[in-house]
């Protein structure tokens, strides 16, 4: 896997590149890739990410906007699919 951070001069953002592979597959169990991101930012447990480059959607941590959430795994409950862009305001 590899991973490359730019912070660009005058830009209020961090740009993330990121590559993995080849995943091995030969075991009869599935894999998933994750990116986990860690701050010290005052988010209030909120980020925004895209819908397929479409749209942005709010994300909070251990809340579901239609459904009451019983978190069992606060974990793998607060993993998000992101297709081009995660942000934090």
């Amino acid at each position: 896997a590899t991973l490359a951070l730019a912070v660009c001069h005058g830009e209020a953002h961090v740009r993330v590149a990121w590559s993995v592979g080849p995943i091995p597959v030969g075991l009869a169990v599935g894999r998933e890739v994750v990116l986990r991101y860690d701050t010290d930012l005052a988010t209030d447990g909120r980020v925004l990410t895209d819908s397929n480059g479409r749209d942005l959607l709010e994300r909070r941590r251990d809340w579901r906007p239609t459904w009451h959430l019983n978190v069992t795994d606060p974990v793998s409950g607060n993993y998000y699919p992101v297709t081009t862009l995660a942000l934090i305001r």
